[in-house]
């Protein structure tokens, strides 16, 4: 597993900075999945999928941040913070590939999804509902996701 720098350079006021780990998962081919259902089809999908993420993330005590496209962003060691956030990290992705590939979203389709997992500094914004764009900001969310893009 990477690891990001540390950050040396001095915080906003407005930020706490927290040591955590990211998971960004995505499910693979999930266009071509979609193009053979009806509406309310990609809505069942869309449902178990989360569900399914969800369920595992809690089972690990992880945060699912948002779902992004047919995928998610979790954090471990945010907002609570963890000693066992990497390994719980790890623990999550192997059982969501496992849940993923036995799930019967769609029946008749065996699904695959790639999982990226990265650890390091994470900028926590302490009023994000008075700032634009994302509550909360690191490299090792972009680190996640390439090693995800390249799973």
């Amino acid at each position: 597993m990477e690891r990001a720098p540390e950050d040396s350079t001095p915080h906003a006021p407005d930020a706490e900075v927290r040591y955590a780990t990211a998971v960004k998962c995505d499910i693979v081919g999930s266009t071509r999945i979609k193009r053979s259902l009806d509406i309310d089809g990609q809505l069942a999908f869309k449902r178990g999928l989360e569900a399914a993420i969800n369920a595992v993330a809690a089972r690990h005590a992880g945060h699912v941040e948002r779902f992004e496209g047919d995928g998610a962003l979790m954090f471990f060691g945010y907002p609570l913070a963890r000693e066992d956030a990497a390994e719980s990290a790890v623990r999550v992705g192997l059982e969501i590939v496992e849940t993923v590939r036995t799930a019967r979203f769609v029946p008749g389709v065996t699904m695959q999804i790639r999982v990226g997992i990265a650890s390091g500094p994470l900028a926590v914004l302490r009023h994000p509902q008075e700032e634009k764009g994302e509550p909360v900001a690191g490299l090792m969310i972009d680190m996640a996701e390439r090693l995800r893009a390249s799973a």
